[in-house]
C-alpha cells in the first residue's frame, strides 16, 4: 500500500486541500483507498461533505477499539473524477477532528496503555491492517505535536509539503525538513515528493504584493531550489485563490462542470507532477 503523508508545521497553507486532491487522484485512476484525517479542525471530513456531527471514527482506530475497516466511511462515487482512458476506484475516510486528535495524542504519549510497544507502532499497526484491502493511504496531517508527525512519517511512503508565502511558513520549513530527515534515520525509504507553493497569486480577492512574492521565490529557489515540485514546464505553484476556495469547499468533485477551467488546469498539472513522481503516466479528465 502506498502512503502519502501532507504535512506543514504551520496551518492554513493548503493541507486539506492538496490531501484531499491527491486522494481523488488516485482514486480516479481506478485504485482503492483511503484519507486519514488527523487535522484537529476535521477540515477533510467538511472537505468531503460529511456533517460536522460525524463521529470521529479515528481516534476508535487509534486507540484498538475499532477495526480500521469498520470506521471507513465512503466517499460519494460522483466525489471520485473521471479520468481518460481509466475505471474509477473507490475512495473512503476515517473521519477526524479535535476529539479523534486527542486520542491520538494520548496513545502517542503513553503507548503501553494500549498494548503497542512503543510510539512509532501507532500508525504502522492501523495501516497495516488498512493495507488488506487499499492500495494507496493519504494522510492530513494538522499542525500537531513532532512525536505524532513522526510517528506518521515513519511508516510513509512520501511526503509532500505545501506551503504558503507568508514569512512565518517560509521561516518554518527548515524545522519541517529536519522533522523528516529525522524520521528518515528510522525509515529511510521515506521521499519528499515536493515542496509547492500556494496561494501564490491571490489571497482571497486581495492581490499580493509583487514586491513580496518576488521575495517568497526567491528564497525558495535559493534555498530549497532541488526540493521544489516541478515538471517539464517548471515549478508547480497552486494559487489558490477565490475560485479555488469555492470550487474546493462546494462538497463536490474538483473537476465538475461548475469549476472553471484554469482552477481544473492547475490541479491536473499538479496531480500529474506528482504521479510522475511516483511513477504514474499523465491523464487528463473527461
Amino acid at each position: 500500500m502506498l502512503t502519502i503523508v501532507v504535512y506543514h508545521s504551520k496551518g492554513g497553507v493548503g493541507k486539506t486541500t492538496l490531501s484531499g486532491l491527491l486522494a481523488q487522484f488516485m482514486a480516479g485512476l481506478g485504485y482503492a483507498g483511503a484519507i486519514l484525517d488527523l487535522d484537529r479542525q476535521g477540515s477533510q471530513t467538511q472537505l468531503f461533505g460529511f456533517p460536522p456531527d460525524t463521529p470521529q471514527l479515528l481516534g476508535d482506530v487509534v486507540q484498538r477499539t475499532r477495526p480500521i475497516e469498520s470506521a471507513l466511511l465512503p466517499v460519494r462515487e460522483d466525489m471520485v473524477p473521471r479520468f481518460k482512458g481509466c475505471t474509477p476506484g473507490v475512495l473512503a475516510l476515517c473521519p477526524g477532528g479535535r476529539a479523534a486528535q486527542l486520542a491520538v495524542d494520548e496513545v502517542v504519549h503513553d503507548p503501553r496503555q494500549f498494548g503497542l510497544d512503543s510510539n512509532l507502532a501507532v500508525f504502522r499497526d492501523v495501516l497495516a491492517d488498512l493495507s488488506r484491502t487499499a492500495d494507496f493511504a493519504v494522510l492530513d496531517l494538522g499542525p500537531s505535536d513532532p512525536d505524532v508527525v513522526f510517528g506518521a512519517l515513519v511508516v510513509a511512503d512520501y511526503i509532500l509539503i505545501p506551503t504558503d508565502s507568508e514569512r512565518l511558513s517560509l521561516d518554518q520549513l527548515p524545522y519541517v525538513l529536519s522533522e523528516v530527515a529525522a524520521a528518515q534515520q528510522v525509515n529511510p525509504g521515506l521521499d519528499i515528493l515536493g515542496i509547492v507553493p500556494t496561494k501564490t497569486e491571490y489571497h482571497f480577492g486581495r492581490m499580493r504584493a509583487s514586491k513580496s512574492l518576488s521575495a517568497t521565490w526567491a528564497r525558495l529557489t535559493t534555498h530549497y531550489d532541488d526540493l521544489l515540485l516541478r515538471d517539464d514546464d517548471g515549478l508547480i505553484d497552486l494559487p489558490y485563490d477565490e475560485d479555488w476556495k469555492v470550487a474546493v469547499w462546494i462538497t463536490e468533485v474538483l473537476f465538475s462542470a461548475s469549476v472553471g477551467k484554469r482552477v481544473k488546469a492547475d490541479a491536473m498539472r499538479f496531480l500529474n507532477a506528482v504521479g510522475a513522481k511516483i511513477g504514474i503516466e499523465a491523464v487528463t479528465y473527461e
